[in-house]
């Protein structure tokens, strides 16, 4: 796999990567939500209008921070009780806007140089800047191999060089981002304290448009986009510069992906003065470390890996069809993905565990014993602690349902789940991977707004728009005679014929979750 920079990609290859539709968000849904076209729509109402000279920034930035909800927000239980994650699903005319103003040759320029100065660093290796893969393979794939290369297998090389790992992760990163401090990153605090206009400078301009993203809030950017993860890393780039110079004496070598670091010494009390001193710096940007998440260990090898994986890697749970000789080794195999869930919940190797199993479990003919409701109550429990697992877990559901032949039965097991899930805030995104289980069924009752979208259901508005723009939109998106259409622009993002053709598949398919497949419809 050939991979390239975001930033060693000129403005307009720039541009097209940033548009992509898994760009725009980098979450799973089920294949029929689709906003390439309207993204594409948008696009296309923002080129006219700029190029004709009609945006008058200052005047959309005012009207869109006059606004509450400009952007949809999804919230993800992380932990099954009550810690979790806001995502969101940007504002298209903001995201766009936002895009084709980053990609101006002339900011794009002074971005590119800004990366070059960051990437200068002799003591700190960053590797999470967005990476593009000239084979189109997936973004979060692409995003995922990279760190496996320079993150994972590059800690266990250092330990030919260093005694001690030390890691460590910013405390909440994306929703306590001040948005001014994009500007000081980029051209300076003091700099930055006396240019005030988005005209003034790219990061006035950056960080008026993420606020009206978030009606004029200068507390957290978006979360769930390669366009915000590389915002981030403007500010990131900025700290590693002031730190390695700090630090430029000492005996040290820093791995950073995104806001995790792993810090390479040979002596605990060097350890201390780099924590001591990141912990300084971070504060002049209004970011603070986890101390819950900072550790030592003299076992480099065994903390280059999560602990979880680590784990799992000891007890070999792989497993193939072959090694199914009765269907008992099929619920102590679940059993197993249990009980190591209880002891790492919410950990990625689950994951990617289920995720490789499945393309062998869903040829799988269960006879007599177990019964699949056992599997069934055995996967809800894991998902409850594991709310990273929801689309594969919707997907092993959707196999075992199979072999249920009452559809009223299984709208009844569906039922349960949502009940057992409902004793957690936070399920929207559950719903929505629930929802594709029981197409086939037709169970409704999803309160989600992107599941009463499927359904046809009236909602009020994903996004929010000022009035004149919104006119705007609707004039140049929706075709004439389509008066009828419910929400019409978020109509837009439900592929109808793609949606009709997976109804008539009752098991989910890898490729519609797995970021390491392709889905054809």
């Amino acid at each position: 796999m050939q991979t390239i920079k975001i930033t060693n990609l000129d403005n307009i290859k720039a541009r097209e990567f940033l548009l992509r539709e898994d760009s725009f968000f980098n979450f799973e849904l089920p294949p029929y939500f689709n906003f390439s076209n309207l993204i594409k729509k948008i696009q296309k109402i923002l080129e006219e209008e700029l190029k004709n000279n009609r945006i008058k920034l200052e005047k959309v930035i005012r009207d869109f921070k006059k606004i509450d909800n400009s952007n949809y927000k999804i919230f993800i239980n992380k932990d099954g009780r009550y810690s979790w994650r806001q995502i969101e699903i940007p504002n298209p005319y903001l995201y766009v806007l936002l895009v084709y103003k980053i990609t101006e040759k002339q900011n794009w320029d002074f971005l590119v140089s800004k990366f070059k100065e960051f990437g200068k660093c002799e003591k700190i290796i960053c590797s999470s800047i967005p990476v593009f893969d000239e084979n189109n393979s997936k973004n979060k794939k692409t995003q995922i191999l990279n760190w496996l290369k320079n993150i994972e297998k590059e800690s266990i090389k250092l330990s030919l060089e260093y005694d001690y790992l030390i890691e460590t992760d910013i405390s909440n990163f994306y929703p306590s981002i001040y948005t001014h401090s994009i500007s000081w990153a980029l051209h300076g605090k003091e700099i930055a304290k006396k240019i005030r206009g988005i005209n003034d400078s790219l990061g006035n301009l950056i960080d008026a448009l993420i606020q009206s993203m978030r009606c004029g809030e200068t507390r957290g950017i978006p979360q769930g986009s390669i366009l915000f993860d590389f915002i981030s890393e403007i500010i990131l780039g900025a700290i590693d510069l002031k730190l390695n110079e700090e630090i430029k004496n000492f005996d040290v070598k820093i791995l950073r992906y995104r806001d995790d670091y792993r810090i390479f010494v040979n002596e605990q009390s060097t350890g201390e003065k780099v924590l001591k001193i990141l912990t300084k710096i971070l504060s002049e940007y209004h970011l603070q470390l986890n101390s819950n998440k900072t550790s030592f260990s003299s076992d480099i090898i065994k903390s280059s890996f999560k602990e979880a994986k680590f784990s799992w890697i000891l007890k070999d749970f792989n497993l193939t069809l072959k090694d199914l000789k009765r269907d008992n080794d099929l619920l102590k195999y679940f059993l197993r993905i249990y009980e190591h869930s209880i002891q790492f919940p919410n950990s990625g190797n689950i994951l990617t565990v289920m995720s490789s199993f499945y393309s062998n479990f869903k040829r799988i003919k269960i006879k007599e014993d177990p019964d699949p409701e056992i599997i069934i109550s055995i996967l809800t429990e894991i998902a409850i602690n594991n709310p990273k697992i929801y689309p594969v877990f919707a997907a092993y559901i959707s196999k075992l349902l199979t072999f249920i032949k009452d559809d009223n039965n299984k709208k009844e097991i569906i039922k349960k789940i949502k009940k057992k899930f409902s004793k957690i805030p936070n399920i929207g995104y559950l719903e929505i991977w629930l929802q594709r289980i029981s197409l086939s069924f037709k169970e409704d009752g999803y309160t989600e707004k992107l599941c009463k979208l499927v359904n046809n259901e009236e909602i009020d508005k994903l996004w929010n728009f000022p009035e004149n723009i919104k006119n705007i939109i609707l004039k140049n998106v929706i075709s004439k005679g389509k008066k009828d259409i419910k929400n019409k622009l978020e109509n837009l993002i439900i592929d109808r014929k793609k949606l009709e053709k997976i109804k008539k598949k009752k098991i989910i398919d890898e490729r519609e979750f797995n970021v390491f497949k392709s889905y054809v419809s």
